[in-house]
């Protein structure tokens, strides 16, 4: 099929649409204003397509004007061009300002048609999309397209013919141009979504990581259950008084530092959520730590650190620490998610040794994405207990870790959610691992170490 990628931009007195074929890259113009009138043109194109129409934010802004625009063609066919604008003008304002629900724009929402959506702005998490606010000409900077620039008009000018040149060469110069180097950055992710698509069904080619791992999940649960997917989807849980000595009962640390053991009796005591920075200097280790909702950090600058003939760093994750400590410690409210989940990690394992790419990726996508959903409150896997208990059980499990490393003397230099550096004795290195690993045994994980000659934090 074919794939276009396409833009629009509206004034009071001028709308445009720009398409450019990804492929051959041909750019097709249409335009209605004072000098040029392509409104058959343009609803004759939309009318018909049936590829891959390919935006920025199109389902939620582009797409609602040209649904706005064939629905009302019937009425624009006799228009004075100016009226055609000036419409598209308030729809467009009523979009953007829309701060209720608005049952016209609601049933624009939901209008059919024959083309393909794929929105690459969805492809970004919503909180990332919200807290990042996130724009195509930002992410044409980090691309290093060569022309990146601001709208040349305020959206509310009356243009006049002289700035009409300007304003197309803005729609198929930028928009369009970073568009489609943003599509060529992004084709992974495209065919990821053509794949799931194609093998499992799901119409997701305009959805998040999280929402593919929701749906993917909510499928199977239904399936095995004989739930109805809408009434699931739609459940709700309120949060509830969380007393996390109680969220971690079954899992000790058996902590043997005095700081540490404090720490773990601080946690158990804390009531809905645990935040502390802990100043650690003992043996050769100084190091501040911090502990909350992001995980376990340390405090560092300005420090460089070289491995020698003497000295060898060490870096030492935990594998997949939160798809394991969900499965591990029952993060996940539903029995038969949780067992579906395993069965996850089970394919995908198969998947990785089968050299199968596409499946692995897909399978990987649902258990690195499943965490966020246990903590999103508009989830039907919302589930605070669970995803509190994970939080603290990987902090806790990170600090066992360094415990072991500091009463064995191992300089520990940092810590960042699911690793630790340490400086180790190139006599002492296979004890090292005897021992790190041994924590990550005691509560059914798995560490992997890596060699550094040097680490400098800035």
């Amino acid at each position: 099929m074919e794939k276009m990628l396409y833009d629009i931009e509206i004034y009071q007195n001028f709308f445009c649409v720009g398409i450019k074929n990804y492929d051959t890259k041909e750019i097709i113009f249409y335009e209605i204003s004072e000098e040029k009138d392509d409104r058959k043109a343009i609803y004759d194109f939309f009318m018909t397509f049936t590829g891959f129409l390919i935006s920025f934010n199109g389902i939620h802004y582009d797409n609602m004007i040209i649904k706005y625009y064939l629905k009302n063609y019937e009425d624009y066919e006799y228009l004075h061009w100016i009226n055609i604008t000036s419409d598209l003008k308030w729809f467009s304002n009523k979009i953007i300002d829309n701060s209720t629900n608005d049952n016209e724009i609601n049933k624009i929402k939901y209008l059919k048609t024959g083309w393909i959506d794929i929105d690459l702005f969805l492809y970004w998490s919503r909180g990332i999309r919200i807290s990042k606010k996130i724009s195509l000409k930002a992410l044409g900077v980090q691309l290093g397209y060569h022309t990146v620039q601001e709208l040349p008009f305020k959206p509310d000018t009356i243009l006049k013919l002289e700035d009409l040149p300007k304003l197309r060469y803005y729609n198929y110069t930028h928009d369009l141009g970073i568009l489609d180097l943003l599509t060529s950055n992004m084709e992974d992710d495209i065919k990821l979504r053509g794949n799931i698509v194609k093998e499992y069904n799901l119409d997701c080619w305009s959805w998040d990581a999280p929402k593919i791992a929701s749906e993917a999940l909510l499928k199977d649960y239904c399936k095995i259950t004989g739930k109805n997917v809408k009434e699931v989807r739609g459940y709700k849980f309120e949060k509830p008084t969380m007393l996390l000595g109680t969220l971690l009962k079954g899992f000790e640390p058996q902590f043997k530092l005095p700081l540490f053991q404090q720490l773990w009796l601080d946690i158990c005591t804390s009531t809905n959520s645990f935040s502390k920075e802990l100043l650690v200097n003992i043996n050769n280790t100084s190091i501040r730590l911090t502990y909350g909702i992001g995980g376990l950090h340390s405090v560092n600058e300005n420090e460089q650190y070289y491995s020698n003939d003497e000295i060898q760093i060490k870096t030492s994750d935990i594998a997949s620490l939160y798809p394991n400590i969900i499965i591990n410690y029952n993060c996940i409210r539903f029995p038969e998610v949780l067992q579906q989940y395993l069965n996850v990690k089970t394919e995908r394992i198969i998947a990785k040794k089968a050299k199968d790419k596409a499946k692995d990726t897909f399978l990987k996508l649902i258990l690195n994405s499943t965490s966020g959903l246990l903590d999103n409150q508009h989830s039907w896997l919302y589930f605070p207990e669970g995803a509190m208990r994970l939080r603290l059980i990987g902090q806790v499990f990170l600090t066992k870790a360094i415990e072991v490393c500091i009463i064995n003397n191992w300089q520990v230099i940092s810590a960042n959610t699911d690793g630790i550096e340490v400086l180790v004795p190139k006599n002492q290195l296979d004890l090292y691992e005897q021992e790190i690993n041994q924590v990550a045994i005691d509560f059914n994980l798995e560490f992997e170490h890596e060699d550094y000659n040097k680490i400098i934090y800035k």
